[in-house]
């Protein structure tokens, strides 16, 4: 094993060890905030993650990215196990290869709004 010694003073220690601590907070909270953000697109902001089976009304024509809008249509149980172990055939289906989603076409606040449910998110946990 090789030795160096240098010959540094007083002052310059003190700096390297206040960049090498600044550095260490950054990086610390960088990972905290990142683990706290991991399910959201840094170029959006931060994002609440949903719960699946969460309805919430968009007022959009269209289905967010994992969403899907609340039409009593059937789905796949094999394709969304998650949802259906919330949801089972309270809205229809076989309950073997599918189930239902709820139907609140009409129920909507305003005409240019749509029911959506979350296919994809936390799980919830019961109490």
């Amino acid at each position: 094993m090789r030795k160096t010694y240098t010959t540094l003073s007083e002052q310059e220690i003190v700096r390297i060890y206040e960049m090498r601590r600044d550095i260490e907070v950054f990086f610390k909270c960088t990972k905290s905030f990142l683990r706290l953000q991991k399910n959201s697109n840094p170029k959006e902001g931060v994002l609440m993650v949903p719960y699946i089976g969460q309805i919430q009304a968009f007022p959009y024509t269209f289905a967010p990215h994992n969403w899907v809008l609340c039409d009593g249509r059937l789905l796949q149980v094999n394709e969304n196990l998650a949802l259906f172990s919330l949801l089972g055939t309270t809205f229809g289906g076989d309950g073997r290869t599918t189930f239902g989603l709820p139907n609140l076409t009409g129920a909507e606040p305003d005409a240019n709004m749509r029911y959506y449910i979350a296919l994809d998110g936390s799980y919830p946990q019961r109490s």
